[in-house]
């Protein structure tokens, strides 16, 4: 009798981890925000680009994009904000 629950057990582990595994590392969509702080860092593909995002006047969120050029990437910049606007 113990040499068979051994057994079961033996092999029900790995087939537990197996599927815990398969459910728990599914490539989930990514939700998170690109900001626009990628400004002048290095960069490798010329042409790469990517949508980005910033906070404008007045805690407005705005977007932008970046863009990889001459080796850095390049992103919008944001106007400046007339003091006293909000």
């Amino acid at each position: 009798m113990k040499s068979w629950l051994r057994k079961a057990l033996f092999l029900a582990l790995p087939l537990a981890l197996a599927l815990a595994g398969g459910f728990g590392f599914q490539p989930q969509p990514a939700y998170s925000i690109q900001l626009c702080s990628m400004n002048g860092r290095p960069c490798f593909t010329p042409g790469q680009s990517f949508n980005c995002t910033y906070f404008g006047c007045c805690q407005t969120v705005w977007t932008g994009s970046c863009v990889c050029s001459g080796g850095t990437w390049h992103c919008t910049v944001p106007p400046t904000c007339p003091p006293d606007i909000c």
